[in-house]
């Protein structure tokens, strides 16, 4: 490989012809602005080529460092992926699971004893968060996902379908006096939403026939795990997947009162990256979750 220049100089290349800038390199980096300098003029020098103009305090690509930029960081970036999977390939790493709130307070918390027992040797971190993660620039081994189960670079694995179910504290009245019996009782009850998906209300009424003069009134959470706490309180109705509050309509903290389930356009998945379908840890948890299901 006569070819191939040192690597510290790629890096240093890399970073200051993303970030147009030595001294944002050099911050990047944790290396001083003449430090970087010093090795992009050094890869100039192997090269044969002049790969940025100096304007002043700025620099900008000439074509041929523009040229060379692309296959630079495709290939810092195989590097580091191929890299990354090895290390989490050893036994002693934990095993980092990504979720939202909801699935793992309503669904996942209750089973992952059953697991740790199964398995002590393998450490489990959740990460509770309602945000779609990157594999890539995290540390998360695996998550589950809800949606169309086709994300690319990923293997995913059905776990469940997102059916809806209407739920509220027990004795919770209309606002007439009256008990809630059918689903035109929740014309005079407080919806509650959660953000994300608002116009749920919306679909599930209509799919019953029935005409709400404002679906999205009522209080509104970012969360589907707070909006189920808000509903446990008493605050009105909510309209959740069904797995997400099992425990609590069989502990009595809720109730479901109507035989009626509507399957969501979305199913939850597990997912994790292709190239690492054979680390033990995911594999081991990935055959205990679908074991669950």
């Amino acid at each position: 490989m006569k070819s191939l220049p040192p690597l510290n100089t790629l890096r240093a290349f890399e970073s200051a012809g993303r970030l147009l800038s030595f001294n944002e390199a050099a911050v990047e980096l944790h290396l001083t602005p003449s430090a970087v300098s010093h090795a992009i003029k050094s890869l100039e020098s192997f090269l044969g080529q002049t790969l940025f103009r100096r304007l002043g305090r700025g620099v900008t690509l000439t074509a041929e460092g523009s040229i060379y930029l692309a296959p630079v960081r495709d290939a810092l970036t195989r590097i580091n992926t191929a890299s990354a999977m090895l290390m989490q390939q050893t036994d002693n790493q934990p095993l980092t699971i990504s979720a939202a709130p909801a699935m793992t307070i309503g669904w996942l918390m209750p089973r992952l004893a059953r697991f740790q027992m199964a398995h002590p040797d393998i450490e489990v971190r959740m990460s509770s968060t309602p945000d779609v993660i990157d594999f890539a620039r995290s540390d998360i081994d695996l998550a589950i996902r809800s949606g169309s189960g086709h994300w690319s670079g990923l293997n995913s694995h059905f776990l469940m379908s997102e059916e809806l179910v209407v739920v509220y504290k027990p004795g919770l009245l209309t606002d007439t006096g009256k008990t809630i019996s059918t689903p035109e009782d929740l014309l005079n009850v407080s919806l509650i939403h959660v953000m994300p998906t608002i116009g749920q209300w919306r679909s599930w009424l209509n799919a019953q026939g029935i005409t709400h003069p404002d679906t999205e009134r009522g209080p509104k959470f970012e969360s589907s795990a707070v909006a189920v706490e808000a509903a446990v309180a008493g605050l009105g109705a909510v309209l959740i997947p069904k797995t997400f509050v099992e425990d609590h309509v069989r502990d009595g903290r809720l109730v479901l009162p109507f035989d009626v389930e509507a399957t969501n356009h979305y199913d939850f998945y597990v997912v994790y990256p292709s190239e690492r379908v054979d680390v033990p840890r995911i594999a081991t948890f990935r055959d205990w979750i679908l074991g669950e299901v």
